[in-house]
């Protein structure tokens, strides 16, 4: 990706509104991360907001310039960021083999067993040439332990470790990490991060339970399309397919 630029905040509104702004003001093409203590209204997809301690997580954005994925391929680097969280996440030092059970559940949300650790929020903007450019939110639940929000089934790195990480160790891995990965994409091996995010994937075997604007049904996941569609197969062998929010993972703790 190139050397980047950071920038680092004590609070924000959200890091990407930071960043949108900023890439209309200094558009040169230059890779930005910025780093928050605390979002004001740290953004989830669509409406929801993301719940963050200050002091406590990792809350970041990256602007990068992917101009060699094609826009019908973007789904490419929500893949690159989530292998790059799940794979920073499973090299830490885990006890009775709990990093087995850090997954991507699709498209882009990280969990360990049933509890969500991170969120991520991906804006891209394209023109006639291709992506523009792409502005990348993480929230990654790091030393936080109590949560008040109403969403679902949050955890943390610290519920499972018992102790509490390093948040600056842990972004320069996530990010020495992320670069590996679109260095990958760069090289035209889409492939093999294709296969990383599929291997990683939450309830990649068997039927499990989902929900539609129907309701509730059995499926299993049959493939993530270039796009990103999600390709269910259900109970009765029929095939649905399903783009972003238009199904949801039924998650009983």
């Amino acid at each position: 990706m190139g050397k980047m630029n950071y920038i680092r905040l004590v609070e924000v509104t959200s890091t990407n509104d930071y960043l949108k702004h900023y890439a209309k003001e200094m558009d040169d093409g230059q890779n930005t991360v910025v780093i928050a203590e605390s979002q004001k209204s740290g953004r989830g997809a669509g409406k929801n907001t993301w719940e963050s301690a200050a002091g406590k997580n990792l809350t970041f954005s990256l602007l990068i310039h992917p101009v060699y994925i094609k826009p019908t391929e973007q789904f490419l680097i929500s893949m690159a960021i989530s292998n790059a969280v799940t794979k920073t996440v499973a090299n830490l030092q885990w006890h009775q083999n709990a990093a087995m059970q850090c997954k991507v559940k699709w498209p882009n949300d990280v969990y360990i067993g049933k509890s969500k650790i991170c969120g991520i929020l991906i804006e891209n903007t394209l023109n006639k040439e291709g992506i523009k450019y792409s502005i990348i939110g993480v929230g990654l639940n790091v030393n936080q332990t109590e949560f008040f929000s109403d969403a679902p089934n949050p955890g943390s790195l610290k519920h499972f470790l018992g102790h509490e990480v390093d948040r600056e160790e842990l972004l320069i891995h996530l990010l020495d990490e992320f670069e590996r990965q679109m260095m990958t994409l760069a090289h035209g091996q889409e492939e093999t991060v294709r296969e990383e995010y599929v291997d990683n994937l939450f309830r990649k075997e068997g039927m499990h339970t989902y929900r539609d604007k129907d309701g509730e049904f059995e499926a299993e996941i049959v493939q993530i399309e270039d796009d990103g569609h999600l390709i269910l197969r259900d109970d009765k062998g029929k095939l649905r397919r399903y783009g972003f929010k238009e199904v949801e993972f039924v998650i009983v703790r």
